[in-house]
């Protein structure tokens, strides 16, 4: 017997020893964390499905490195399943593919929570994330200085704002799901930074930027760009004539280009089928330096002779760009009253400017009374040139329903024969409800009428029964008093709540106290 149980235990050896070798991963403690940096470590609560880095520094980089060898995260095993990643403060880098779906499939995470200790955005680091969610919410820190190459390529991030400390976007959002995005103070768009960002409609350039460099925004579809005076290069130069910033964009049917501007690709604006204006930024002469060299059957060659697409030249001086302007609004957020309300708006573009004589305001809508999101948009006259907006919102109101309790009456005779029940009108006053009403019963006691008969331990006995013999209607507040209920007075806790509407907020639960006397 005890050979047997020695050769099964020298079995049972030899096979934990072979594990690694075969394949199957082995962990030296939890499998749910282990380390990341040098002195971060990782844990993955499977509950919550939430992913949390903690410790300082650095954390190690992932996915592909320059040749072929691939390394996987230390998380993969649960990447099918992560919603959420918390990375606690100290963390500075994210590793390259630290959260991306393209190695590790990390498609269902949804929510990041980034430090404000964060300075780099690694390679890859979200690209592709979020894709089975419908959409990925991270906030960048402002002290974050870099985001590497295609961090977000792919990935399901809709809305972002970058940070003043980030000057250069490298390929960073190519393909992604961006509907709006904040530039911050971006100096440089390197090629492909917004490539193929179908939900991309509409973008305000930084002052800051200086280069917008090749298919920045080919296959997105823009309706009006303008570009800011300081970039000085659109596209990116090569031996065939060059690639151009903005191709294959059909909605595109206006541009505005500064003065500033001394290289453009011959391919621009190549499958920019829409385009109706371009609205240069210098004078007549500046515009045909800029052109000079330009192949005529070239695309850009094609958009320069062709009489159907609107030149305008700026040739004053002394003209202010409202794109560069500052609009001031008095107030950017009212609370619904019923009424009109706008903000006072200032024009600020080097001087106050004045409207009606350098520019006109219109606005979103003529009624702006409701809750909701109105924007005005100034457009340049006389001296002026262009256009910007400013927005502002009306908040939904406090709901102003009320709530008191009154007395009923409930016939005792026919109590005694079948159930009874009383409309809400006659047990309960509500005024000014904004929205559906919903009721719930807290509470019922009684107090018994002198003709009532009772032991005191029938009476106790009777009184847990009181709150099961009277019942109040989620939907309507009716109230039904069952059939056999003694003569006396009922006090009925009843809380009651309005949903709300398109103006109002929901409200709180108000309780209030009713009687009913059966008599």
């Amino acid at each position: 017997m005890k050979r047997k149980l020695l050769t099964a235990l020298m079995v049972l050896t030899m096979v934990f020893t072979m594990m690694p070798v075969m394949g199957v991963p082995v962990y030296a403690d939890d499998p749910h964390s282990g380390k990341c940096g040098d002195d971060l470590t990782w844990n993955y609560d499977s509950e919550e499905k939430t992913l949390t880095i903690s410790g300082t520094g650095d954390m190690y980089d992932y996915g592909w490195d320059e040749g072929t060898t691939f390394t996987a995260t230390p998380w993969t095993a649960f990447n099918a399943e992560i919603e959420k990643v918390i990375v606690g403060e100290g963390v500075t880098r994210l590793g390259n593919f630290a959260f991306s779906a393209y190695s590790d499939y990390l498609v269902k995470l949804s929510e990041v929570d980034l430090p404000s200790t964060l300075i780099t955005v690694g390679q890859y680091a979200f690209g592709g994330a979020g894709t089975d969610v419908g959409e990925l919410k991270v906030v960048l820190p402002a002290n974050l200085k870099t985001i590497e190459y295609g961090a977000f390529t792919d990935s399901a991030i809709k809305t972002i704002s970058i940070p003043k400390g980030v000057k250069k976007l490298d390929r960073a959002f190519e393909g992604a799901w961006l509907e709006q995005i904040d530039l911050g103070e971006v100096e440089e768009l390197v090629d492909f930074t917004f490539y193929q960002c179908q939900n991309l409609t509409s973008i305000k350039l930084p002052k800051t930027l200086k280069v917008i460099g090749a298919c920045v925004f080919s296959f997105v579809p823009l309706k009006e760009v303008v570009i800011p005076e300081g970039v000085t290069t659109l596209g990116e130069p090569d031996e065939y004539g060059g690639m151009s910033a903005f191709s294959d964009c059909p909605n595109l049917e206006r541009v505005v280009i500064p003065s500033t501007v001394t290289y453009m690709s011959e391919m621009e604006f190549q499958g920019c089928e829409g385009l109706k204006e371009v609205d240069y930024r210098g004078t007549q002469e500046q515009w045909n330096q800029l052109t000079s060299g330009i192949a005529a059957d070239s695309p850009f060659g094609n958009v320069i002779n062709n009489p159907s697409i609107e030149k305008e030249y700026n040739y004053n001086e002394d003209s202010t760009s409202i794109e560069g302007a500052e609009v001031i609004l008095s107030a950017t957020t009212f609370t619904y009253n019923g009424k009109v309300q706008r903000p006072s708006i200032k024009v600020v573009g080097g001087k106050i400017l004045k409207e009606g004589v350098d520019y006109t305001a219109a606005w979103s809508n003529a009624s702006s009374k409701n809750a909701g999101k109105y924007t005005v948009t100034i457009t340049g006259m006389g001296d002026c040139y262009g256009k910007t907006s400013a927005t502002y919102s009306i908040k939904k109101a406090a709901n102003t329903m009320k709530v008191k309790g009154k007395t009923a009456s409930v016939n005792y005779k026919k109590l005694k024969k079948k159930t009874q029940t009383l409309g809400r009108t006659k047990a309960i006053t509500v005024t000014s409800p904004q929205g559906k009403l919903t009721y719930k019963k807290v509470s019922a006691t009684y107090t018994k009428a002198k003709s009532v008969k009772m032991s005191k331990k029938a009476l106790k006995k009777y009184k847990k029964q009181v709150t099961k013999k009277i019942t109040v209607n989620a939907k309507t507040g009716k109230i039904t008093v069952k059939k056999g209920l003694r003569k006396g007075t009922y006090y009925v806790k009843v809380k009651v709540k309005a949903a709300g509407n398109a103006n109002y907020n929901p409200s709180a639960w108000k309780t209030v106290t009713l009687k009913i006397k059966v008599k």
